[in-house]
């Protein structure tokens, strides 16, 4: 998500991958549960499914669209470092003076 390259018209052609695989066979392979989403009304269940406790490691594999995916991780990174500056500083206050 490097800010240049996302606002280039050659964007698809060169810059971004397609994943057609899956990670289920992966996870199949190694023993290893699998929870997937593709669609926002079934994204909390996938999340509370793959939180549950298991007696072997999980997969959490989640499809998004690339149109919305910059978007999406730009307010996941801002609300992440305002979380992290919360429990490091204690109080919204602090986060806004920094």
């Amino acid at each position: 998500m490097i800010d240049g390259p996302s606002t280039l018209p050659e964007l698809e052609e060169y810059f971004e991958t397609k994943q057609t695989l899956r990670a289920e066979r992966t996870a199949a392979e190694f023993g290893f549960d699998y929870v997937a989403c593709n669609e926002r009304r079934t994204f909390n269940s996938a999340l509370e499914s793959f939180f549950q406790p298991g007696r072997q490691p999980k997969i959490l594999e989640i499809e998004t669209h690339s149109a919305s995916d910059k978007k999406i991780f730009t307010n996941f990174k801002y609300n992440l470092k305002k979380q992290l500056n919360l429990l490091s500083y204690g109080s919204k206050e602090r986060l806004e003076n920094h």
